[in-house]
């Protein structure tokens, strides 16, 4: 349970520091360019040694998530927050992350544990880093943004509607050149 939980990360050193915390960073793409990297992390706990962990809460199952986070870079939301952190105010010392995994427990087993990413997280928060700055570099340089969406075909017509303030739109705005690629496959509900 959570109670257990806590009592866990408090006798580890952890206090409580700070909870849905909104963080911004310019991140540099290049050419004088930049893109505002902004999140908000869910928990954030300190140790007397500066070091602070960054808590993602996760309704899911833990075992899940452990398979989610088995490939370097695959999962890219804690070291997303990594980025955010390490070039905040709030980055005096070492810095983790975690999920915490909320789920039924099983029989003797608590429902409620924290879930870490097995690798060196400073190195998951740099190759996430450099692989979203060159994305995003590319994407300002005029590379093709593909992004799926629903679409009805009708009358001979292929419609789609955007959200007003997507990327994607904007980018047909400025360049109104579209390709289009129909996924035929069957629907996954």
């Amino acid at each position: 349970d959570y109670i257990s939980w806590a009592r866990v990360q408090s006798s580890a050193g952890w206090r409580w520091s700070a909870a849905e915390q909104a963080l911004s960073h310019p991140l540099d793409i290049g050419n004088g360019r930049a893109v505002e990297l902004t999140g908000r992390l869910d928990r954030i706990d300190r140790r007397s040694d500066g070091a602070l962990t960054v808590l993602d809460y996760k309704a899911r199952n833990a075992e899940d998530l452990k398979r989610g986070l088995k490939i370097a870079g695959e999962d890219i939301q804690l070291p997303f927050y990594g980025l955010l952190v390490r070039n905040s105010p709030l980055a005096t010392g070492q810095i983790a992350a975690a999920y915490v995994a909320f789920d039924r427990g099983r029989e003797g087993a608590s429902g409620v544990q924290s879930v870490a990413p097995p690798q060196p997280y400073e190195n998951l928060v740099e190759d996430v880093g450099s692989r979203l700055q060159a994305d995003l570099r590319r994407i300002a340089d005029g590379a093709p943004l593909v992004t799926p969406i629903w679409f009805i075909y009708e009358e001979g017509r292929i419609w789609f509607t955007p959200r007003q303030h997507s990327e994607w739109l904007r980018h047909i705005r400025h360049d109104p050149r579209v390709a289009l690629s129909i996924d035929e496959t069957s629907v996954p509900y």
